[in-house]
């Protein structure tokens, strides 16, 4: 991590900006965004992504709603 090597079973928490590395140091990874992940839905076939925002995630489009789905208060 960050040009040092974990010992055997080592451990390490990642901030942004930190880089990891898989054996092979040249090839290596830049956290960049370290926030909690957010729901998202994808179209079949076309894989089109639909990321949620305001806690709402609108299908097929926001420029054509036919559906709006919302978190609840919860976050479920």
């Amino acid at each position: 991590m960050n040009g040092v090597a974990l010992a055997r079973g080592g451990t390490a928490d990642l901030m942004e900006g930190d880089a990891v590395a898989f054996g092979d140091a040249s090839l290596h990874f830049i956290m960049t965004d370290g926030s909690a992940p957010s729901a998202l839905a994808r179209r079949p076939g076309s894989g089109e992504i639909h990321r949620w925002r305001d806690g709402m995630v609108v299908l097929p489009s926001e420029d054509e709603p036919a559906a709006r789905i919302r978190e609840r208060e919860d976050g479920t």
